[in-house]
């Protein structure tokens, strides 16, 4: 069948078939021809695979270029993305004023991200006066629009009581909604208010596992909660070889307060022989750092 005849939706569906077998060159042919043809989500899509590297090389001309023509067509979400490239100065010039100016536009549209990111600009002030009480009213829109990224923001702000007053429960509600779409600051949040009891019952148990599925989706700064949960059998029987594997896992990465609880393991020796000598080259590599209390190990051990 002649692509001449088909329908821009239809050419997009093709383009999504292509996409969802990984035939990313069948996908853009595709995508293209249904932009080309008019087909507003097209443009987004296209714009998505340039910006991220979905399938194709990262390519911030093309993103920029397929979004700019999204966005000039209508498209919400190209003028969203559009004005994170220029808020972030992502592939061009940094200019908050064209930034602000297609934010706007998609929030005033009705659009979801383009609604979190106007918020996002009003809450911190970003080329334009600072108002946490219109941030609210636009961080709430995007989440009743169903955007994860605004369940975080309504988190933020009822757990600190600014705008709303404070409310916990209502912060853990939000914080869960983000944390079952996988976003791991989220996941991470709900981890940490199951452990300390903020918003909803302690639980340990629960705690641990929103840690470690996180720390699945990339958050390394949850290893250590993950390794004090084993070390001390907080949720889960206590294993000191595990916590010491976790423990490990971010002194990859150079983390400080990792490398000094290595450091403490293997001078109680907890789950390991008792080793001063390599305790303390753990709390050298986190004393370097400036960690005050891996200073006063080093130089007591020593």
């Amino acid at each position: 069948m002649g692509n001449e005849n088909r329908s821009a939706e239809e050419l997009f569906r093709e383009g999504l078939e292509y996409y969802k077998n990984e035939e990313f060159d069948g996908a853009e042919q595709y995508f293209t021809l249904a932009a080309e043809a008019g087909f507003g989500y097209a443009f987004y899509v296209l714009g998505e695979m340039y910006l991220y590297g979905q399938g194709v090389p990262v390519d911030y001309d093309k993103a920029l270029k397929w979004y700019t023509e999204g966005a000039k067509g209508g498209s919400g979400e190209c003028r969203a993305n559009l004005g994170y490239m220029y808020n972030y100065g992502v592939g061009v010039t940094e200019d908050l004023a064209e930034g602000l100016k297609w934010t706007r536009m998609s929030a005033e549209q009705g659009n979801a991200i383009g609604e979190n990111n106007f918020g996002a600009f009003l809450f911190h002030g970003r080329g334009i006066e600072k108002d946490d009480v219109e941030a609210f009213k636009w961080f709430r829109r995007s989440a009743e629009g169903g955007y994860g990224v605004s369940y975080i923001w309504m988190g933020i702000l009822y757990s600190g009581g600014i705008v709303v007053e404070k409310d916990l429960a209502e912060a853990f509600r939000w914080y869960m909604k983000a944390a079952k779409l996988g976003i791991s600051f989220a996941q991470s949040e709900v981890a940490r208010m199951y452990a300390a009891g903020e918003g909803v019952g302690q639980d340990y148990k629960e705690a641990l596992k929103w840690y470690i599925s996180a720390a699945s989706h990339g958050s390394y700064s949850v290893y250590n909660n993950i390794a004090y949960a084993y070390q001390y059998g907080l949720g889960v029987k206590r294993d000191l070889k595990t916590a010491e594997e976790w423990y490990n896992r971010p002194t990859r990465e150079g983390e400080p307060e990792a490398q000094y609880k290595v450091g403490t393991m293997y001078e109680e020796g907890l789950g390991t022989a008792a080793d001063k000598k390599e305790a303390a080259r753990w709390y050298a590599k986190a004393a370097v750092q400036g960690h005050e209390k891996a200073k006063k190990r080093l130089a007591e051990i020593d």
